[in-house]
Protein backbone atom coordinates (compact mmCIF):
# COMPACT_ATOMS: atom_id res chain seq x y z
CA UNK A 1 0.00 0.00 0.00
CA UNK A 2 1.11 3.85 -0.57
CA UNK A 3 0.11 7.07 0.36
CA UNK A 4 0.00 10.13 -1.99
CA UNK A 5 -0.55 13.45 -1.58
CA UNK A 6 -2.91 14.95 -4.06
CA UNK A 7 -2.75 18.89 -4.97
CA UNK A 8 -4.34 21.05 -7.22
CA UNK A 9 -1.76 22.46 -10.17
CA UNK A 10 -3.24 26.15 -9.85
CA UNK A 11 -4.56 27.88 -6.75
CA UNK A 12 -8.32 28.88 -6.87
CA UNK A 13 -9.04 24.95 -7.80
CA UNK A 14 -10.44 23.60 -4.91
CA UNK A 15 -14.45 23.73 -3.57
CA UNK A 16 -16.18 22.81 -1.29
CA UNK A 17 -20.58 23.16 -1.06
CA UNK A 18 -22.61 22.22 1.89
CA UNK A 19 -26.61 22.29 1.87
CA UNK A 20 -28.88 23.23 4.50
CA UNK A 21 -32.37 22.11 5.12
CA UNK A 22 -34.30 22.05 7.68
CA UNK A 23 -36.83 19.42 8.59
CA UNK A 24 -40.59 19.39 7.01
CA UNK A 25 -39.51 22.44 5.23
CA UNK A 26 -39.29 23.00 1.86
CA UNK A 27 -36.47 24.47 0.45
CA UNK A 28 -32.45 24.29 0.67
CA UNK A 29 -29.86 26.91 1.67
CA UNK A 30 -26.39 26.20 -0.09
CA UNK A 31 -22.86 27.48 1.47
CA UNK A 32 -19.73 27.33 -1.80
CA UNK A 33 -16.58 28.37 -0.76
CA UNK A 34 -13.58 28.61 -2.89
CA UNK A 35 -10.06 27.75 -0.95
CA UNK A 36 -6.13 28.64 -2.89
CA UNK A 37 -5.08 25.50 -1.91
CA UNK A 38 -5.14 22.09 -0.40
CA UNK A 39 -4.13 18.69 0.04
CA UNK A 40 -5.69 14.91 0.06
CA UNK A 41 -3.76 12.08 1.09
CA UNK A 42 -4.70 8.83 -0.53
CA UNK A 43 -4.04 5.16 -0.29
CA UNK A 44 -3.33 2.69 -3.18
CA UNK A 45 -2.92 -0.90 -3.39
CA UNK A 46 0.56 -0.96 -5.52
CA UNK A 47 3.04 1.66 -5.67
CA UNK A 48 1.25 3.28 -9.02
CA UNK A 49 -0.16 6.55 -8.79
CA UNK A 50 -3.74 7.23 -8.19
CA UNK A 51 -5.63 8.38 -11.50
CA UNK A 52 -7.54 11.18 -10.40
CA UNK A 53 -10.20 13.24 -13.01
CA UNK A 54 -11.10 16.65 -12.65
CA UNK A 55 -14.27 17.43 -10.68
CA UNK A 56 -13.98 14.67 -8.82
CA UNK A 57 -15.36 14.30 -5.02
CA UNK A 58 -12.11 13.17 -3.04
CA UNK A 59 -13.71 10.72 -1.03
CA UNK A 60 -15.95 8.94 -3.52
CA UNK A 61 -12.59 9.12 -5.97
CA UNK A 62 -11.61 5.06 -5.95
CA UNK A 63 -9.51 5.88 -3.64
CA UNK A 64 -9.28 5.99 0.41
CA UNK A 65 -8.69 9.93 1.63
CA UNK A 66 -8.71 9.76 5.39
CA UNK A 67 -6.63 13.13 5.55
CA UNK A 68 -7.22 16.24 3.98
CA UNK A 69 -6.70 19.93 4.46
CA UNK A 70 -7.68 23.05 2.71
CA UNK A 71 -6.57 27.21 2.94
CA UNK A 72 -7.02 30.78 1.69
CA UNK A 73 -10.23 31.12 1.02
CA UNK A 74 -10.92 33.55 -1.39
CA UNK A 75 -14.56 33.31 -2.07
CA UNK A 76 -18.00 32.46 -0.25
CA UNK A 77 -21.27 32.26 -1.84
CA UNK A 78 -24.99 31.45 -0.67
CA UNK A 79 -27.69 30.73 -2.38
CA UNK A 80 -31.37 30.60 -0.48
CA UNK A 81 -33.90 28.56 -2.57
CA UNK A 82 -37.44 28.43 0.02
CA UNK A 83 -40.94 27.91 -1.58
CA UNK A 84 -42.46 30.72 0.72
CA UNK A 85 -41.20 34.23 -0.69
CA UNK A 86 -42.06 35.68 2.40
CA UNK A 87 -39.50 33.28 4.46
CA UNK A 88 -36.97 33.56 1.53
CA UNK A 89 -36.62 37.28 2.23
CA UNK A 90 -36.33 37.22 5.61
CA UNK A 91 -33.63 34.39 5.09
CA UNK A 92 -31.70 36.24 2.83
CA UNK A 93 -31.21 39.35 5.06
CA UNK A 94 -30.69 37.08 7.86
CA UNK A 95 -27.71 35.76 5.77
CA UNK A 96 -26.50 39.16 5.18
CA UNK A 97 -25.60 39.87 8.66
CA UNK A 98 -24.97 36.37 10.22
CA UNK A 99 -23.24 33.17 8.63
CA UNK A 100 -25.12 29.95 7.67
CA UNK A 101 -23.74 28.31 10.88
CA UNK A 102 -25.96 30.65 13.14
CA UNK A 103 -29.12 28.55 12.03
CA UNK A 104 -31.01 27.13 14.44
CA UNK A 105 -32.81 23.96 13.65
CA UNK A 106 -31.04 23.34 10.27
CA UNK A 107 -29.32 20.43 9.38
CA UNK A 108 -26.21 20.16 7.19
CA UNK A 109 -25.51 18.41 4.00
CA UNK A 110 -22.04 18.34 3.39
CA UNK A 111 -20.17 17.95 -0.48
CA UNK A 112 -16.72 16.84 -0.40
CA UNK A 113 -14.05 19.53 -1.31
CA UNK A 114 -13.57 18.84 -5.47
CA UNK A 115 -10.60 19.65 -7.40
CA UNK A 116 -11.55 21.98 -10.22
CA UNK A 117 -8.30 22.00 -12.28
CA UNK A 118 -5.30 19.23 -12.84
CA UNK A 119 -3.41 17.94 -9.56
CA UNK A 120 -0.64 16.33 -9.09
CA UNK A 121 0.52 13.77 -7.27
CA UNK A 122 3.44 12.86 -5.05
CA UNK A 123 4.59 9.94 -2.67
CA UNK A 124 3.92 10.56 1.32
CA UNK A 125 6.87 10.15 3.44
CA UNK A 126 5.70 7.10 6.06
CA UNK A 127 7.34 9.35 8.73
CA UNK A 128 5.15 12.26 8.19
CA UNK A 129 2.32 11.94 5.90
CA UNK A 130 1.88 15.76 5.67
CA UNK A 131 5.54 16.54 3.61
CA UNK A 132 6.25 14.99 0.07
CA UNK A 133 9.41 13.20 -0.33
Amino acid sequence: MARWKITPEWKKSITEVQEWTKSGEPGYITYEIGWRWGEFIVETDGDNPPDIQEGVDMFDCGYECNDWSTDGGWFSDTEVDISNDEEQERLEEFLQENSVYDLEGARSFSSPPKILKNQKSKPCDASNEKDAV
